[in-house]
């Protein structure tokens, strides 16, 4: 994870916060699954 403030790497179970407005971004450099918590409940439509 990357930001304007932190270059971090994470491994399994561990978990991060960004906070609004903060430009970031990721790379992966294995085929991971990830759970994103947002804190507005209608940022993402549910999938049909």
């Amino acid at each position: 994870m990357v930001s304007a403030t932190l270059s971090q790497t994470y491994g399994a179970g561990d978990s991060y916060y960004i906070p609004a407005g903060v430009e970031h971004g990721a790379t992966f450099k294995t085929h991971f699954k990830a759970i994103d918590v947002f804190e507005e409940p209608d940022r993402y439509a549910a999938r049909k």
